[in-house]
């Protein structure tokens, strides 16, 4: 796979050492280092792909002139944009993605102490209240775009898919919708956003550090977020039984299903916060991260720094984790081997990079590649398009279709197709037919 940045190669001040990441949604993520005051930063530059989609372009130079304007210690610093090659250069974090404090030493969901769960999500609602308050949206607030620095400085990072209020959305199928498992109903259901989206995603977020716990789980996305539409959160202290009532109070405000019944602010959540925090028993948490295996991670990627851990590398075998999601039943094949279906959990998949293929058979096969990294989760989440079925005939049958120029088989067939228009052929008869969601179109051949 070709990449916009080729390292090494030099832009300007800063120098471009090696690709951490390739899978987030616009841009391909770099080590890079800035010569003149010699520090290690991130590079983030826009994927080949969309380099001549001047909408997504625009959008890109957009994302990094709002950051660039955001002044927050809670938000991650952009440090230099290169308008003609798009490359944002950012600060290159040191310390652990909160979804790293959320599994235990055996890779298991845990929960926080709720000093610290306060704590973190005070400062995570500080860095949503300042972008909010110069008019953009996140979309995409969850553990792993939560940044959790050694001195317990908590960084909100990835505005990937941020929306700049007031301004129209791109299509989704494009640059993504955000989490699943996140997301607010009105996101789910493509209406209007502003800032109490990303409250609800937070209380989902502070759900989840109280109890180790999702408050909605399922085999697929469909389930998941028909639950986020429909379900009321349940209140925290169904699962961990000690939580003060006002502290779940706060998570099912913030959890609500209509915007105008959560918190109006981030603001007004913080305060509500701060009065859970005074309650007996609850007190700040130390500064020191209780992770304490030394790494690196940049912006959506992470990097294992030179420590003992590095050394036992050369020795050992390592492992991490995978969990494909996917919102529909498919099969699951990791580089040429079928694992079962989806959803899939492989708890020890070595360390590097892997071939991920979700695929329903007859239909749509979708590919991924997952870095697979030491003693960590990662997650592949596929949504497979809107699709209906078709069905064709012919008199006699037995003969050859073509799909959209590709061979499907011999009538009669009956075939499960994307939403959309489609070229059928038999025998060099060429018609067009539209595919509905859920639905089944006939098309007979004399």
């Amino acid at each position: 796979m070709s990449h916009s940045l080729e390292p090494p190669e030099t832009l300007g001040d800063f120098r471009i050492d090696d690709l951490i990441s390739d899978s987030g949604g616009m841009g391909d993520v770099f080590a890079a280092y800035q010569l003149s005051v010699k520090r290690k930063v991130a590079a983030k530059a826009l994927k080949t792909a969309f380099l001549h989609d001047e909408e997504i372009r625009r959008r890109f130079e957009e994302e990094a002139i709002f950051l660039a304007r955001l002044n927050h210690p809670g938000i991650v610093n952009v440090l230099a944009f290169d308008a003609e090659r798009l490359v944002i250069f950012m600060e290159f974090l040191e310390g652990h993605p909160l979804d790293r404090y959320l599994r235990n030493e055996a890779n298991l969901p845990q929960a926080l102490p709720s000093e610290e769960a306060l704590y973190i999500m005070d400062q995570v609602l500080a860095a949503l209240g300042h972008a909010h308050n110069h008019g953009l949206v996140h979309r995409d607030v969850k553990p792993s775009n939560i940044f959790v620095a050694p001195n317990a400085q908590v960084k909100l990072t990835d505005f990937g898919i941020a929306k700049i209020i007031g301004q129209e959305n791109l299509e989704t199928t494009r640059l993504g919708l955000g989490s699943p498992s996140y997301m607010a109903p009105e996101q789910i259901m493509g209406d209007l956003l502003d800032g109490r989206t990303d409250i609800y995603s937070a209380g989902i977020v502070l759900y989840q550090m109280l109890t180790g716990q999702m408050p909605f789980s399922g085999k697929t996305y469909e389930e998941i977020i028909v639950r986020h539409i429909q379900n009321q959160v349940p209140s925290p202290s169904e699962i961990i039984t000690d939580l003060p009532p006002l502290l779940c109070e706060i998570v099912l405000t913030a959890t609500a299903k209509k915007p105008e019944d959560r918190f109006q602010s981030a603001e007004a959540f913080r305060r509500a916060l701060s009065q859970v925090r005074q309650v007996p028993g609850l007190t700040a948490p130390a500064t020191k991260p209780r992770i304490s295996t030394p790494m690196l991670f940049s912006i959506g990627s992470m990097v294992v720094a030179t420590s003992v851990v590095a050394l036992l590398m050369l020795r050992t075998p390592q492992h991490g984790a995978l969990q494909v999601l996917s919102n529909e039943p498919a099969e699951l094949w990791i580089d040429g081997k079928r694992y079962g279906d989806t959803p899939g959990s492989l708890p020890n998949l070595s360390v590097g990079q892997h071939q991920v293929t979700i695929l329903q058979p007859d239909f749509l096969e979708i590919q991924r590649k997952v870095e697979i990294r030491p003693e960590q989760a990662t997650t592949v989440e596929v949504i497979f398009p809107a699709a209906g079925f078709l069905r064709v005939a012919s008199s006699p049958p037995g003969k050859s279709v073509m799909i959209s120029g590709k061979p499907r088989g011999t009538t009669p067939l009956s075939l499960k197709l994307p939403v959309g228009a489609h070229s059928v052929e038999i025998d060099g008869q060429s018609r067009t037919v539209t595919v509905l969601e859920g639905g089944e179109h006939l098309e007979a051949f004399p």
